[in-house]
């Protein structure tokens, strides 16, 4: 039995963070631009700047989001595959 206590930390740049919530919230929430932005800025970059990004430093692995998931699931599973061979 293989046991693996990985921490992955998926960070994207903040323009990218922000168009992917625009696009989301207002195509499957319905939430006007107006909303979208208060919301993220007064609620979502707050709490993430408070929580979360302090754990970056912590992980095993920093995996960029920026555009293509497809490589970033390869950078995982690369990663996993040399742990798990050592």
């Amino acid at each position: 039995m293989i046991f693996l206590d990985l921490k992955i930390f998926i960070e994207a740049k903040d323009h990218v963070k922000l168009s992917r919530r625009i696009r989301r919230d207002q195509t499957e929430r319905g939430y006007d631009l107006d909303d979208v932005l208060y919301r993220y800025q007064n609620h979502v970059m707050p709490v993430f700047e408070t929580f979360i990004e302090p754990l970056k430093h912590q992980a095993d692995i920093i995996i960029p989001n920026n555009s293509k998931v497809e490589l970033s699931a390869k950078v995982i599973a690369g990663f996993l595959r040399t742990t798990l061979t050592e």
